[in-house]
Formats: C-alpha cells, structure tokens, sequence
C-alpha cells in the first residue's frame, strides 16, 4: 500500500472507546477490558486489516500515558500513535 492511499483515524478515548469517567481517580482505577464500549474491538479490527493508521487523542493529562497505554493493551486496543493533553471538551 502506498503511502498515499494509507488513511488516517482519529479517535477520542474517553466516551468513545472506554466508558465516560469524570475524574482522574475513576480513570486510573478503571478495569479497562470492561468499560470498552459496544462495537469498538470489532471496529479496530477492521479499521486494521483495512491497512488505516490510527491515531488516539485525549484530553487526559500526559502524567497518565503508561496508565492510558496498560489500560488499552490490557482492553485489547491496537492503534499507531497516542495524542494527550489535549484541552478537554467535545471532540
């Protein structure tokens, strides 16, 4: 696949791919695999053997980055790059 042809993804954590919690403690104590929202695993996958980039944005901070990576791979979460502190709000 060319590089040209390669399509990119953005996709927000918080309310799209995991539950909606409102702080920062309910976020780090989240049982991740639990808390993916319907669909989203089956939609990564085809985003993923249809050859896309996925890159995830979030607002959380990035004092959170190796909680945000475990609880993704621990949710089974495959992507390419991972955006944080980015300001919060609707997206």
């Amino acid at each position: 696949m060319s590089s040209l042809s390669i399509k990119t993804i953005f996709c927000d954590i918080d309310g799209v791919i995991f539950r909606h919690f409102q702080s920062v403690h309910d976020i780090v104590k989240m049982d991740a695999p639990s808390n993916v929202l319907p669909g989203v695993r089956s939609r990564f996958q085809q985003w993923l053997a249809s050859g896309y980039m996925i890159v995830l944005v979030t607002g959380r901070p990035n004092s959170l980055r190796k909680i945000t990576e475990q609880q993704l791979d621990d949710a089974g979460i495959t992507y390419h790059t991972l955006l944080m502190g980015l300001p919060r709000g609707s997206r």
